[in-house]
């Protein structure tokens, strides 16, 4: 496949004009990694095993291949409204007759064990004759006698017109399960597979075919057992151990067969799920599946076929083979749009190589009609991915063995709303941070809505969030970090404690889940101003989680600030104030804390912080600083001297130079009466913040306090002037009386 395109990522691709990044971020929300991995493999494997024996199909050896057997198929899906199951892939089996044994290498041939020969010359690369290595006893169905040669042959039509009949002979309930899909005879439940159905043992749609088992590995196949990788994706072991399993053969004869009855097609199909569950990555098997979902979805609008889903399995794997292995991981929206140019280049040049053996091109089974429409398949699929995603979605909502869904309630395209809309934006400015904590972000908090409303958890898309993107980016947060952001950013107070709740009944999981504690005994609090409840059981909850908190991580944290906002709330002065002494004491040393308070929190702010936090819509600012403005506060309740206090956090404001820390000493200096120092405070905030409205309020309102004490303070002085002229005027009265 030298022919290939090179593989360059860029983060806009130049046909769709679609970033990489939000395609990458869109594939993981509907096909999440974590659903493709190896175990589910395995886990449908024994499915086909237990659907196969459930229907009696065990008189041979059942050997799961294709797209189930390997983990590629599209997830079962949901047709929206309607809540009936559609089968988006079949099993495939093959049943292969172990009483016949096959071998390539002529030195075996005299090997009682072996029955057949496989013999590769004279047709088609990747298809062989089986030829009798002894003269048969009697007649058998399925042998044929050529003359011209003195050889006796396995005929892959008459076996296969014979498994047939052996199903027709049954009862009619069974043939009626029974279709014929080209050479292979599919079984199907009959009865409609709802969503309510789920957990019944249901046999999944299966194509089923007969085969013989070759113990060789066939010498056409050769150079795949030497080529050259240079990502290094196929160990030499895993190389070594497929080629140990030999192959199979199938009664498949080339289209252009000068003699189908006798022709059989090599599989590769045990070699092919060996691959898929050995070298196969969760980042490889997600692009691909969502390439099938594409094929799925443009099949559907245009009722016209592209290409097979295995010649796009053979284009896939060596795509797998020539890019870097973390490129999958790093961008998979790239390395899918590199698929689809490489299916498009293969079209173009009329050469689909089979992945095993390169002689064998694929694309001579295509008439020129078919290729023809399949290249303007691809062309539309190519310059818009995005849409065939969203109208599959319209009407699909994929299902995962065992997880469920991620909703059967919001139409897909509206989770990922926010991202859609990013897409200009990250067009013009290719800021990767702001889209990831942005758009992104958001979505993230929708999809935790979404997944609480429907009382499923929402975690592993945060976690897949975290190290599928954010960990490359941001290198300083924690998992625990993102936990506390979108339970904060949800926008729903009920969301938020469910969504706390429920995070920390995973301590098993993550141990540090408990520092969201502090978070949601403010989420409590909040809910107790927000849902204005009677019988205060958000209030006792915020006030036990708080002292939790306090007595595991001591009081040096910023949620001692929200504790003490609290308590000044319940009106609790002297316990803010023994509380609120110590964290002074530490805090004054270190000057490491600060506290953050969004729309929904803003609700436990008393007035003063309210207008603050109407200045910018988020208050961030010193713990330090509200440790001040609350103990000040607390002691003016109990009426003690503060003015120690008021002077350090005169100090600290100084040293910090933060226009709202000013605006906090203000108001302290106002509660105090100490209008010109307030007003210096003021000022200061101005100075440091030009823009702060509030402060140009409160520099009004100090220097109108000012200009009354002045009048005051004059009006005073000329009552004391005019009360001594009229003693003096009594005076010289009196005299002048005498």
């Amino acid at each position: 496949m030298d022919f290939l395109p090179d593989f360059v990522p860029v983060d806009i691709d130049p046909t769709s004009g679609f970033p990489t990044l939000h395609l990458s971020y869109i594939m993981e929300i509907l096909i999440p990694r974590r659903f493709v991995g190896p175990e589910r493999i395995r886990d449908q494997v024994q499915k086909v095993f237990n659907g196969t024996q459930a229907i009696g199909k065990v008189d041979m050896k059942i050997v799961p291949v294709g797209s189930k057997a390997e983990g590629y198929n599209i997830p079962d899906a949901v047709f929206a409204g309607q809540g009936r199951i559609v089968f988006l892939s079949d099993v495939d089996i093959i049943l292969a007759n172990d009483k016949i044994q096959v071998c390539e290498d002529r030195f075996k041939m005299n090997d009682e064990v072996y029955m057949v020969h496989l013999d590769t010359n004279g047709v088609h690369p990747g298809y062989g004759t089986l030829q009798l290595i002894r003269k048969p006893k009697g007649d058998h169905f399925a042998v044929l006698y050529d003359e011209k040669m003195d050889a006796y042959y396995m005929s892959g039509t008459k076996y296969q017109t014979e498994f047939l009949n052996q199903v027709l002979e049954g009862s009619e309930e069974e043939r009626e399960m029974y279709e014929l899909h080209g050479p292979a005879l599919q079984y199907q439940d009959n009865k409609p597979f709802t969503y309510d159905r789920r957990k019944e043992k249901i046999v999944n749609p299966f194509d089923h075919i007969h085969g013989f088992h070759c113990d060789d590995w066939p010498s056409v196949a050769n150079e795949w057992t030497t080529r050259y990788r240079s990502n290094g994706w196929l160990s030499p072991e895993l190389v070594q151990r497929i080629v140990s399993k030999g192959c199979y053969l199938v009664p498949v004869p080339h289209k252009r067969s000068k003699n189908p009855d006798v022709e059989w097609r090599i599989s590769f199909a045990e070699s092919e799920q060996m691959v898929a569950e050995y070298a196969v990555t969760n980042a490889q098997r997600q692009c691909f599946i969502f390439f099938k979902l594409l094929r799925y979805q443009i099949q559907q609008e245009t009722s016209k076929k592209l290409l097979s889903s295995y010649c796009l399995k053979n284009v896939f794997l060596f795509c797998c083979e020539q890019l870097p292995v973390a490129a999958w991981d790093v961008n998979p929206g790239h390395c899918l749009l590199h698929m689809l140019d490489c299916v498009q280049t293969c079209l173009q040049q009329g050469e689909l190589p089979n992945y095993f053996i390169p002689d064998n091109n694929l694309l001579d089974l295509f008439t020129d009609e078919d290729i023809n429409t399949s290249i303007v398949l691809l062309d539309v699929m190519r310059s818009d991915v995005i849409s065939l995603v969203l109208n599959f979605t319209d009407n699909h909502v994929l299902v995962y063995e065992g997880n469920g869904c991620l909703t059967t309630k919001v139409v897909f395209r509206s989770v990922i709303a926010s991202v859609l809309e990013d897409v200009p934006t990250y067009i013009k400015t290719r800021n990767v941070v702001n889209s990831l904590t942005g758009a992104f972000l958001r979505t993230q908090c929708d999809i935790a809505v979404i997944r609480l409303r429907d009382g499923r958890s929402p975690f592993e898309y945060h976690k897949a969030f975290m190290d599928c993107f954010l960990s490359s980016h941001l290198h300083d947060i924690h998992i625990i970090d993102l936990f506390n952001l979108i339970g904060l950013n949800l926008g729903d107070i009920v969301a938020s404690l469910k969504y706390f709740e429920l995070l920390l009944q995973l301590q098993n999981v993550y141990p540090d889940v408990v520092k969201v504690k502090g978070n949601l005994a403010c989420m409590y609090f909040t809910a107790s101003q927000l849902l204005k409840s009677i019988s205060g059981k958000e209030l006792g909850r915020a006030d036990e989680l708080f002292k939790e908190v306090l007595a595991h991580e001591g009081v040096h944290f910023p949620t001692t600030i929200d504790y003490s906002n609290y308590l000044c709330h319940a009106q609790k002065w002297r316990e803010a104030g023994l509380l609120l002494e110590q964290f002074v004491r530490f805090e004054r040393k270190c000057h490491k804390c600060s506290n953050s308070y969004n729309s929904m929190e803003s609700v436990t702010l008393d007035p003063v912080l309210q207008k603050e936090f109407a200045h910018t819509n988020l208050l961030h600012l010193s713990s330090l600083s509200l440790a001040y403005y609350y103990l000040i506060k607390a002691y003016t309740n109990l009426h003690l001297d503060f003015s120690d206090h008021l002077y350090d956090f005169d100090q600290h404001c100084a040293s910090i130079q933060c226009a709202v820390d000013f605006q906090l000493l203000g108001y302290c200096y106002v509660n105090g009466k100490n209008y010109p120092n307030a007003l210096k405070s003021f000022l200061k905030a101005l100075e440091v913040d030009p823009s702060n409205d509030v402060a140009a309020q409160n520099v009004d309102f100090c220097e109108e306090k000012l200009a009354k004490e002045k009048i005051q303070n004059g009006s005073k002085w000329l009552s004391k002037g005019l009360v001594l002229v009229l003693r003096i005027v009594e005076m010289i009265v009196r005299n002048n009386l005498i």
